[in-house]
C-alpha cells in the first residue's frame, strides 16, 4: 500500500510482530542491529540520511541519526559508537565508503580507494570490511587517539557481487568467517561422441 513497515519477530517464532511503521513508503534498507545504539539502523528509499529504530517500542517512528546528512547508504555504527561507516557517491563518481564521527570531533575520511559498498565494522572497530570490485577488501582502523584508517587490502574475490539495495554476504563480528549467497553454477552445453568401431578407427591411423 502507501506506506512501509519494520517487522520485529522472536527468532524462536513465539508471540506477535512488533511493527514499526516508517516515515517515508517504499523499499527501505535494514542495514544493522547496533549493539551501541540498541537500534535497528535503516536507510530510507530515498538515500537521505540514515533512521535508527528501537526494536522494542512498537509503533515509535524511526528517528534520524543526527549528523548523517545528505545522500549515503549502507550505514553501518562501530561498536563503540562513535562513528559511522556509510557509502556515497554524492558529487558524482564512483560509490565510496567514508567513515564520519557521531560524537566528538566532527570529521569524515575516505576509506575506499577505487569502488566501496556495504561496509561492516569487525575486531571490536578496529577493522573494516567492504565491498569492491571484484574483491571484499579490509583496512585496518585506529581510533585511540582520532581516527586513522590504514590501507585496504584484498581478502578474496567475492562471487556474487551486490548492487545498491541487494547484498550477498556477511562476516561474524571477528572478521575470520564470511558468509556468501551464490547462484547456481550455468549449465555447461557440448556434446558426446559415440565411436562404435574403435578398433577400425585406430587401424585406419
Amino acid at each position: 500500500g502507501a506506506r512501509s513497515s519494520l517487522l520485529v519477530g522472536s527468532s524462536d517464532g513465539l508471540g506477535a510482530r512488533a511493527s514499526i511503521a516508517l516515515p517515508v513508503p517504499g523499499n527501505w534498507m535494514l542495514t544493522q542491529w547496533s549493539p551501541a545504539l540498541k537500534r535497528l539502523v535503516a536507510t530510507p528509499p530515498t538515500f537521505q540520511g540514515a533512521y535508527a529504530a528501537n526494536p522494542d517500542s512498537a509503533g515509535v517512528a524511526p528517528r534520524i541519526i543526527p549528523g548523517l546528512g545528505g545522500l549515503l547508504g549502507h550505514c553501518t555504527v562501530s561498536p563503540d559508537g562513535r562513528w559511522a561507516a556509510y557509502v556515497t557517491n554524492e558529487g558524482g563518481g564512483a560509490p565510496q565508503v567514508y567513515v564520519q564521527s557521531l560524537t566528538g570531533t566532527p570529521g569524515r575520511w575516505q576509506i575506499s580507494t577505487d569502488f566501496g559498498t556495504w561496509p561492516r565494522w569487525t575486531k571490536g572497530g578496529s577493522e573494516i570490511v567492504y565491498e569492491s570490485q571484484p574483491d571484499l577488501m579490509a583496512v585496518s582502523i585506529d581510533t585511540r587517539d582520532g581516527f586513522h584508517p590504514g590501507t585496504p587490502h584484498p581478502l578474496f574475490i567475492c562471487p556474487t557481487r551486490g548492487s545498491g539495495t541487494v547484498n550477498y554476504w556477511t562476516c561474524t563480528a571477528d572478521g575470520e568467517r564470511f558468509y556468501v549467497l551464490q547462484g547456481p553454477r550455468a549449465a555447461v552445453s557440448g556434446s558426446i561422441e559415440v565411436v562404435t568401431n574403435f578398433a577400425a578407427l585406430v587401424n585406419r591411423r
